[in-house]
This record gives structure tokens, C-alpha cells and sequence, in this order.
């Protein structure tokens, strides 16, 4: 292999006549989801798989109110689970960043609004905002995540001065089974969210443990090699110095 530098009046310079190597590194797009700024960079599949977490939701949400005969609220989620689904299919098609916009937007915008349509700040609709912030901590970057919690602030607080103003009422009706459904529905989309990122968390972990050991390892084996003779094992000269110069540092 033709050298890459040369001598040139003393100094070290790259040599042109040299052929030069390049590096090259292949994105998967169908294992990782990069995420720029200060998001994390998370596996694509757990997208996928939120996304299919949320879009049943809706569909669940959808078919109870129109059960129930509350048309409004059950247009709001069949819209909103057309959005996911649309959100998923640009996922599997690579654009992560633009399906991770669409979820969140999707989720905070439909949720923020059933909320303000059915019971306010006292409906099941709120307890799904946590869920919500979780995926913008995950797929979003920093300032997403804040425009997201800035959004639910902003909703929360128009929904409690328009009940205190009487410009809009939100009437809190008795429990009903169609209600413990979209409750059970909420808090199972949230455990599910957590359970995902409690199992990231538990890999990292165990891969960070297991890194650190081998580099232990790594660094006990060239301390022994340092100080000891590869072939019979006995001490060096490097290894007698070190405890001459000990042995002299004690005598003083």
C-alpha cells in the first residue's frame, strides 16, 4: 500500500499521488429512526408500533361513541385514526420525521379538541396528554416536545376560562360503561407506551454494563502485558523499574 503522507522540508504532508480511502456508512432506514436535534435515535419499529397502539385507540374511541350516538366526537376520531394510519404508512415508507410530526400533531390536536367538546378538564381526555408528551420525548426533539406542552397548556387553560366566562360549558355527565371503555383505552395506550421505553431502558442498560465490563477486562489483559512477558509470564524489565523506583521513593 502506497504511503499517504510524505516529507516535505521537515514536515509531515498528505501525499496527492497517495489513493485515498473513503468511508462509507449505509443508513437502514428499517431499523433505526434518526431524529435530529436533541431527540433521541430510537429503533423504527417502536414508531410503528405506537402508532398502531394510538391508531387502535381511536378506532376503539370511534366505534364506542358511535354506539353511543355521539356523531361529533366519533367523526373527530375517525379522522384522527385516518391520520395515524396515514402517519404509519409514511414511517414504513422512511420518512421518520414527517410521520413523528403527524402523530403528535394528530394526537394533541384531536385529543386537545374532544376535550374541549365532552367534559373539559375533568374527561378522560386529559389523562392521555402524559402518553402524549412521552412520544414527543422520544421521537421529537427539544423544541417540539415544548411546542407540544406549550399547546396543552395553552388548551387546558382556554377550556378553564371559557367554563368560568360561560362561553363554554362543559357538562360533566354521570359514568358510563362507554366511558370506562375510553378510560381503560387511555391508560392501556399509556402503560403500553411505558412498558416500551422501560424495555429500551432496561437494554441500554444492560448493553452499557456489559461495554464497561469488557473495557475492564481490556484494560487489566494490557497492564498485564505491559509489565509481564508475553511468552513466560514473568515480570519485565518495565514491572522492576517501576517497583525500583517505588522501593527508592520509600527509602526517602
Amino acid at each position: 500500500m502506497e504511503n499517504q503522507y510524505e516529507m516535505v522540508n521537515g514536515d509531515v504532508t498528505p501525499n496527492e499521488n497517495a489513493p485515498r480511502r473513503e468511508v462509507t456508512a449505509e443508513l437502514e432506514v428499517q431499523s433505526v429512526a434518526p431524529v435530529t436535534g436533541s431527540g433521541p435515535i430510537l429503533p423504527l419499529r417502536r414508531l410503528v408500533q405506537m402508532l398502531w397502539a394510538a391508531s387502535c385507540f381511536f378506532f376503539v374511541a370511534t366505534l364506542t361513541g358511535i354506539a353511543a350516538g355521539i356523531w361529533k366526537s366519533s367523526l373527530i376520531g375517525l379522522v384522527a385514526f385516518g391520520a395515524l394510519l396515514m402517519a404509519l404508512w409514511l414511517a414504513r415508507k422512511g420518512y421518520v420525521q414527517r410521520a413523528t410530526a403527524m402523530m403528535l400533531g394528530t394526537l394533541t390536536l384531536s385529543v386537545s379538541y374532544l376535550s374541549f367538546l365532552n367534559q373539559g378538564i375533568d374527561g378522560p381526555g386529559v389523562i392521555a396528554f402524559p402518553a402524549i408528551l412521552l412520544l414527543a420525548g422520544m421521537f421529537s426533539s427539544r423544541r417540539g416536545f415544548l411546542m407540544v406542552l406549550a399547546l396543552m397548556f395553552s388548551v387546558l387553560t382556554v377550556i378553564l376560562v371559557a367554563n368560568m366566562q360561560g362561553w363554554h360549558v362543559n357538562v360533566v355527565s354521570p359514568p358510563t360503561p362507554r366511558l370506562l371503555i375510553v378510560v381503560l383505552a387511555v391508560l392501556s395506550m399509556t402503560a403500553f407506551f411505558v412498558w416500551l421505553v422501560a424495555a429500551d431502558l432496561r437494554d441500554a442498560l444492560l448493553r452499557l454494563n456489559t461495554e464497561n465490563e469488557r473495557i475492564r477486562e481490556s484494560h487489566a489483559r494490557i497492564d498485564v502485558l505491559a509489565h509481564h512477558d508475553s511468552l513466560t509470564g514473568l515480570p519485565n524489565r518495565v514491572l522492576a523499574r517501576d517497583r525500583f523506583e517505588q522501593a527508592v521513593a520509600l527509602a526517602r
